[in-house]
């Protein structure tokens, strides 16, 4: 197996400015009073274990099976919740979600293609190539 890098995306943590206005976030520590969307993915349960969060008790929590789930949730104002920088840009632009505390420092997150073998078809190279140009532009 060979793994062939993507893109680099930096984490985001956010929720909507109607959350926002609600439950006004000033530091850190005011996070375990809040409504967390998360991701039952094992890839963001890991992540979130390696970053300054994971020392706050967070105990009002909502699972979703999908990161596009929590998205739409903390789209709704019900919550924060950790998402991909380039899967949000669209979303933080447009000022429907909001980055929470970006001062704290979360790690990226790398994406690989996986493929069988070294040597590629040309339609495959091709695909991953423009893979990775659409991920660098995210």
């Amino acid at each position: 197996m060979i793994a062939r890098y993507l893109a680099s995306w930096q984490l985001v943590l956010c929720a909507s400015p109607h959350y926002l206005q609600q439950h006004p976030i000033n530091n850190l520590q005011e996070l375990a009073q809040h409504d967390w969307i998360v991701s039952k993915d094992s890839v963001w349960q890991t992540l979130f274990q390696h970053t300054a969060l994971s020392d706050i008790p967070c105990h009002r929590v909502l699972h979703c099976p999908l990161l596009l789930a929590c998205r739409t949730l903390a789209l709704a104002g019900q919550g924060i919740t950790l998402q991909l920088a380039g899967e949000i840009a669209p979303y933080l632009q447009s000022g429907e979600l909001v980055a929470v505390l970006p001062e704290i420092s979360l790690p990226r997150y790398n994406l690989y293609a996986v493929t069988r073998q070294r040597q590629l078809p040309a339609k495959v190279s091709a695909v991953l190539g423009l893979l990775k140009d659409c991920f660098q532009e995210a």
